[in-house]
């Protein structure tokens, strides 16, 4: 996997083992492979919503885009870049098992998906996570929760 650098995004999703014990707690080489395979499920399935293509026809030699999403439906797929910037932050195994977190967001190359998502109301990959958890807990085999992070796109502090 290529080296990723996750730093805005609207989701920190699979993080922290629920009723793991305060530092130190370790999760066991299958844990931290069950939290990997839930992660790329949830990255594979939001990756399959935005997939949707827009609206488009042919005039005069150009394309005219006809239908993009509305509020309450997940964003078009026009040039996939969006499709293509959901990722994993790149860690080890050794490192999910020593932190007990994983990462999933939005690379810096596509922030305008957290602003699709906050400021004109599409759905996001915290909708997907939401619909998707009691799935990704069994694929993963261990409880766990998750937190969303809010960032104002376009200078990725995190709301507060």
């Amino acid at each position: 996997m290529a080296r990723v650098a996750i730093t805005i995004g609207v989701a920190q999703a699979l993080a922290n083992m629920a009723g793991a014990a305060p530092d130190g707690m370790r999760l066991t080489k299958e844990q931290a492979q069950g939290l990997q395979r839930a992660a790329l499920a949830l990255v594979r399935e939001h990756q399959q919503r935005l997939s949707t293509p827009v609206g488009a026809i042919r005039v005069r030699g150009r394309v005219r885009v006809t239908q993009r999403s509305r509020p309450g439906e997940y964003p078009r797929k026009d040039t996939g870049a969006l499709v293509n910037g959901i990722a994993i932050e790149n860690k080890t195994l050794q490192d999910v098992m020593r932190t007990g977190t994983l990462r999933v967001g939005l690379r810096r190359s596509v922030f305008y998906g957290a602003y699709l998502e906050v400021v004109y109301r599409r759905l996001g990959l915290r909708r997907t996570m939401q619909s998707m958890f009691v799935r990704l807990v069994a694929l993963a085999g261990i409880p766990f929760r998750y937190q969303f992070i809010d960032v104002r796109p376009g200078d990725g502090e995190v709301l507060q």
